[in-house]
């Protein structure tokens, strides 16, 4: 039996990377003695199945997983015993039984909702933001550890809104060769990033899947 696993990361466990989170819930599992299923070979692994990786020191706040389970457990029992046994940091929203389906949670991820605060906001910011979406192009080099590759900035945004002072709310495209942060497109904008919060993320499943 699957479930999935609607949970927010925040405060300490933000600083969790995404391995670290994996075995974070393995051992939240454990502790709340429900039967997680393991991969069969050489070296078992559990079987939970993430959404887009959110990088360290982002804040989640409409986190997704999915976990099999080896046995059938009421679903009221996962939730108050996950709910119990999750480290400082993590934080169990809603759970509920899905249909086991070919279509990860990566495969089905669109886009993804973001809340990010800015440092030092300039006063012509909502001028630097009108000048970036009228543009058609927007190349912008960007570095994860050794890789560097360009990207379109301008098409990897869906929207992007100043909703405070000093505070972005934007909606990056995930994939399809356009992936990008929201500090990346700060860095567009010439503007410091003091810290962002992935509000949720846009999946897209079969009809007959969820």
């Amino acid at each position: 039996m699957r479930v999935r696993i609607r949970f927010s990361k925040r405060g300490p466990a933000r600083y969790l990377s995404h391995s670290d989170t994996v075995r974070a819930w393995e051992r939240s599992f454990r502790r709340a003695r429900l039967p997680l299923a393991y991969s069969r070979g050489f070296s078992p692994g559990p079987q939970l199945r993430f959404g887009p990786p959110l990088p360290v020191g982002y804040e989640g706040l409409s986190e997704v997983m999915d976990a099999d389970l080896d046995q059938s457990v009421p679903l009221e029992l996962i939730k108050s015993r996950l709910g119990d046994a999750l480290p400082p940091g993590l934080v169990l929203i809603d759970a509920e039984f899905i249909p086991v389906i070919k279509t990860s949670l990566m495969s089905a991820a669109r886009a993804a909702d973001y809340k990010t605060s800015i440092s030092n906001p300039p006063p012509d910011l909502a001028d630097r933001i009108a000048g970036f979406l009228e543009k058609d192009s927007v190349p912008l080099e960007i570095k994860r550890g050794k890789k560097v590759r360009e990207i379109d900035a301008r098409r990897a945004v869906i929207h992007l809104r100043q909703s405070t002072e000093d505070t972005l709310n934007m909606r990056l495209m995930l994939g399809h060769g356009a992936a990008c942060r929201p500090e990346d497109i700060a860095r567009a904008l010439d503007l410091e990033v003091e810290q962002t919060q992935r509000l949720s993320v846009v999946y897209e499943f079969p009809a007959t899947s969820k």
